[in-house]
């Protein structure tokens, strides 16, 4: 992800992408989508992402979103 973007535009490219995934009958387990879309997010969020890696929190991708949203 880049950093030019508004961060509700992210999300929604990925959410079409993971729905083009699943239309194709490629599931992908909950903590991977929601681990990957936190790897993605731009480098200005870096202290997001380390904040929820050192604390070991493993949210769903609909808590993911509501967090990053707030």
């Amino acid at each position: 992800m880049v950093d030019n973007k508004n961060i509700k535009t992210h999300i929604n490219e990925y959410h079409r992408l993971l729905e083009d995934m699943k239309a194709e009958n490629i599931n992908l387990l909950e903590r991977f989508v929601a681990g990957t879309l936190n790897k993605k997010l731009p480098n200005s969020w870096s202290d997001y992402k380390q904040q929820l890696k050192h604390k070991h929190i493993k949210l769903s991708l609909i808590d993911l979103i509501t967090h990053i949203i707030i």
